[in-house]
């Protein structure tokens, strides 16, 4: 994707509360999310398995590319991967934005997070290690979802919960 002008962006970790404090601050001035914003609630309404509320996040024409899964796209594609993921796992993570590239209607935001997933058939909780890519899209002034890519890293979740 050919970039003009682009704006690279390093943010520190947020809190639960913190982020609904800047979500509510910005919804209270203006009803556009930024990309940043957008990936954050994002990252709230997952940990909250709020199914309707993150497919409107999304893009019409949204892909989900998955690690070792195959890819989806379209709403209906993803309500049903959001669907089996709920029925299956329980997950306690927090996103970390690590960068933000901006260029008029798309923006990529780079995310971390480390995570806890309990599996729900066997009450077994797994350490988990999360690197995302979110690429959104503006559409008539609002910031979508457009395609997101998320793969988990094994080693870097015992690390990052040993402090290495």
């Amino acid at each position: 994707i050919p970039m003009t002008k682009k704006t690279s962006i390093q943010r520190e970790h947020l809190t639960a509360d913190a982020i609904e404090k800047k979500l509510l601050a910005s919804e209270s001035t203006q009803s556009i999310l930024t990309p940043e914003q957008v990936v954050l609630r994002y990252g709230e309404l997952l940990n909250q398995k709020k199914i309707d509320e993150i497919i409107d996040l999304y893009h019409q024409e949204a892909e989900i590319i998955p690690d070792q899964l195959q890819s989806l796209s379209g709403k209906e594609a993803i309500i049903e991967f959001y669907k089996n993921t709920f029925n299956t796992i329980e997950l306690h993570g927090e996103l970390k934005i690590q960068s933000i590239d901006l260029d008029h209607n798309l923006a990529i935001v780079r995310c971390e997070e480390p995570a806890e997933i309990k599996d729900l058939d066997s009450g077994l909780m797994i350490k988990s290690y999360f690197r995302e890519i979110f690429l959104l899209k503006r559409i008539e002034e609002q910031w979508r979802i457009y395609r997101y890519m998320l793969s988990q890293n094994p080693a870097q979740a015992m690390a990052s919960y040993l402090n290495i």
